[in-house]
């Protein structure tokens, strides 16, 4: 069972390194945008944006509560399953910062996936009498953090399973506190 553990921390950690390796490759290509297409500013688009909006919000908040069911794991009853630092829970403490770290790493994405969104509206396009035109924010430009923001939702809550179910397996039923 130890092997397998071990075997689960690393891999949460080879995850997380390769999720902010990605979440820094998209940082560095959003940052060296210097043009995007214009679209009609209208009321289908207006929508849509709300949309993604409020599905990267919701993400968000899920986002947090998984956050507050982790840091349960350090204030649990002394009768339940609980986290602690010591020498046998090691890759349970790796595995559980590791799925901190994913999801408050979503956090940052939903942040800057908001700061783009923000920030194209504020900029705008081109304004005539006729229309009215944004940056196109649908780009994979845009979009990226946000999906970046979904992958780090799902791996970290898988992520955080395994935390808890490695915790609740080594409990085993007893009394974890002795």
């Amino acid at each position: 069972m130890l092997l397998v553990r071990v075997a689960l921390a690393f891999t949460a950690v080879g995850t997380l390194i390769w999720r902010l390796c990605r979440i820094s490759n998209l940082s560095f290509a959003i940052a060296s945008t210097t043009s995007v297409v214009a679209i009609p500013y209208n009321a289908a688009v207006q929508k849509a944006i709300e949309v993604l909006v409020d599905e990267s919000r919701t993400w968000a908040q899920v986002t947090i509560v998984l956050l507050g069911l982790l840091g349960a794991l350090w204030l649990a009853k002394r009768d339940q399953p609980q986290l602690r630092m010591t020498r046998q829970f090691w890759p349970e403490i790796v595995i559980w910062f590791a799925a901190i770290t994913m999801l408050i790493a979503g956090l940052y994405c939903h942040h800057e996936y908001l700061d783009g969104i923000s920030t194209a509206l504020e900029t705008g396009g081109v304004t005539s009498k006729n229309s009215v035109s944004i940056p196109n924010v649908f780009d994979p430009k845009y979009e990226s953090m946000m999906a970046e923001q979904l992958w780090l939702l799902i791996l970290g809550s898988v992520t955080s399973g395994l935390a808890l179910f490695n915790v609740a397996q080594l409990a085993g039923g007893r009394d974890v506190q002795r």
